[in-house]
């Protein structure tokens, strides 16, 4: 997938195996050279109780809508009683939404399921959000929500040039 100054390559789970920034350092131009944000490929981790990840067997992602600006994507993804249904959509500024419905076929017990979003180092070198004011990228950054708090359900970690944010959402989000 190709937007403005971003090459986004997907793997089989629907998820980001490359994404790569074209913009030049002064942020002027997407005529600079390709800039790899990944380290590995985004994953949807799931840990059953012994804290072992479940294996995933993908379908494949596939198109599901293209047009001028945008385009759609789906994949399902199962581990043993678990299904991963993924849809998602980039837009022509960069903007990766994605929606994951986790289903369960029968009762399990899980340790942790997250996202994983390995960044480069030398990508990764400055963030803000979840709480963190900003300026250099903590070593380590521990958020618990507290649905009290306003704008504290997104983050941004990044480089001059390149960069990425993630914001939270549940099926309530203004």
């Amino acid at each position: 997938l190709s937007v403005l100054g971003r090459t986004v390559d997907l793997d089989a789970s629907g998820f980001p195996l490359s994404i790569r920034s074209r913009f030049t350092p002064e942020v002027t131009s997407v005529a600079g050279p390709p800039r790899e944000l990944l380290a590995a490929a985004m994953a949807l981790v799931v840990e059953g109780l012994e804290d072992a990840r479940l294996p995933w067997t993908h379908d494949g992602a596939r198109v599901t809508r293209q047009a001028e600006g945008a385009a759609e994507w789906q994949a399902t993804s199962r581990a043993g009683v678990l299904t991963a249904a993924v849809h998602g959509r980039i837009e022509f500024d960069g903007t990766i939404e994605y929606e994951v419905a986790l289903k369960a076929d029968a009762a399990v017990d899980l340790h942790d399921v997250r996202l994983e979003m390995p960044l480069r180092p030398d990508v990764a070198r400055y963030a803000m959000g979840l709480g963190w004011k900003g300026g250099a990228r903590p070593d380590r950054l521990e958020w618990t929500c507290d649905v009290a708090k306003k704008n504290q359900d997104a983050i941004w970690v990044g480089d001059v040039s390149a960069g990425v944010q993630v914001t939270l959402k549940d099926d309530r989000y203004e």
